[in-house]
C-alpha cells in the first residue's frame, strides 16, 4: 500500500457469525504467511483505515481470494443500492425509505 493510502478493509474472523456471504480462508487461499484457524472475510463489515494503523500483517491473500472478496464487496454494494432504490434491481425511481 502507497505511504498515506486508505485502505477498506473487510473484517476477518475465526467465525462466519452465520454470515451468508462470508467466504471462508483457508491455508490454500494464502499468497504468503499464516493463520491459526480457517477463517472468514466477511465483506458486509467494510471499514477505513489509514496504512499507519496497520501494525503487522500475519498473512497475504492469493489473488483468486483477493478477487472473490472483491466480488462479493461489489454484491453487498449493490444490494445495499438496490434497497435504497426501494427494490431488488436497484432500478432508479423506487420508493425512499427512511
Amino acid at each position: 500500500m502507497p505511504v498515506g493510502a486508505t485502505a477498506f478493509p473487510c473484517q476477518v474472523t475465526s467465525k462466519s457469525y452465520g454470515d451468508a456471504r462470508a467466504i471462508a480462508i483457508g491455508e490454500s487461499e494464502l499468497a504468503s504467511g499464516s493463520l491459526r484457524v480457517e477463517s472468514f472475510a466477511r465483506p458486509g463489515k467494510l471499514f477505513t483505515a489509514n496504512e499507519t494503523l496497520v501494525s503487522s500483517t500475519v498473512a497475504t491473500l492469493a489473488p483468486v481470494a483477493v478477487s472473490r472478496v472483491i466480488e462479493a464487496v461489489v454484491e453487498v454494494l449493490r444490494s445495499g443500492v438496490a434497497l435504497a432504490a426501494g427494490n431488488e434491481e436497484g432500478s432508479p425511481g423506487g420508493t425512499h425509505r427512511r
